[in-house]
Parts: C-alpha cells; sequence; structure tokens
C-alpha cells in the first residue's frame, strides 16, 4: 500500500508540475532550491531502510542497509561515490546488461559501504 501511494502522488506531482497553472501553484508551497537541510540537520540525519524479498522457489529474504548520513545529501552522495569507484577499480563484476546495483556490484559495494560505516546485512526470514 505505501508503494503504491508513493508512486501516485510521485505521479501526481510530476503531472501537476508539467501543467503550467498547476507549477506556478506548487512553485509557491515546494521548497525552494537551497531550502534543503542545514548542516547541523544533515550531520545529525541518519536512516534505516529495509527490503523484503521472496524468490520464485519461496525462499524469504530481508536486506538492511543504514548509515548515520543524512539520506538526501551525504548518504546519497557516499553511495554514488563508492559506485563509481567500484565501478572504476574493482574487476570481475556482475552480470552484464541491466541489472539492479547491488547484482551488478556484487559484494563490492556492499563491503564498500560497509567500510564506510553502512550497516548492509542480508539475511534468510522465516
Amino acid at each position: 500500500m505505501a508503494a503504491a501511494g508513493i508512486v501516485v502522488g510521485a505521479g501526481a506531482l510530476m503531472w501537476g508540475m508539467s501543467i503550467p497553472a498547476t507549477r506556478s501553484l506548487l512553485d509557491r508551497v515546494l521548497p525552494k532550491p537551497g531550502q534543503g537541510p542545514d548542516e547541523k540537520q544533515r550531520r545529525h540525519g541518519a536512516f534505516q531502510i529495509e527490503v523484503r524479498a521472496e524468490t520464485t522457489g519461496a525462499a524469504r529474504y530481508r536486506t538492511t542497509v543504514a548509515a548515520d548520513h543524512d539520506p538526501g545529501y551525504d548518504g546519497t552522495a557516499v553511495m554514488l561515490g563508492e559506485s563509481a569507484l567500484a565501478l572504476a577499480t574493482d574487476s570481475a563484476l556482475g552480470p552484464p546488461g541491466v541489472s539492479t546495483p547491488m547484482v551488478a556490484l556484487g559484494a563490492t559495494l556492499p563491503q564498500r559501504l560497509r567500510d564506510r560505516g553502512f550497516t548492509v546485512v542480508t539475511e534468510r526470514a522465516t
């Protein structure tokens, strides 16, 4: 339900920004560029996400990714930087073609993130 709500909300926002009349209204109520969290708020930011998955064979897994970084700024910068470094410097990465970052970068990205203070744990759920 939450994912569906996010999809609907994001779609409505994109639709609203594509129409000049609603764009001007949204521009008045949405934050302006540079109005994000200040340095103190970012320094005290943190996040934790949990992803649950089920394979076609009915095995269930739970992955938790967490860090004491602001998710919108510092945490994203670390994840992007470490992904780029993994692509540029690490050999024998995942299969070619379209894939998710964790599959494409294999165990390389999770370990790089752990080295930067992130928690990345995958476990089989019961």
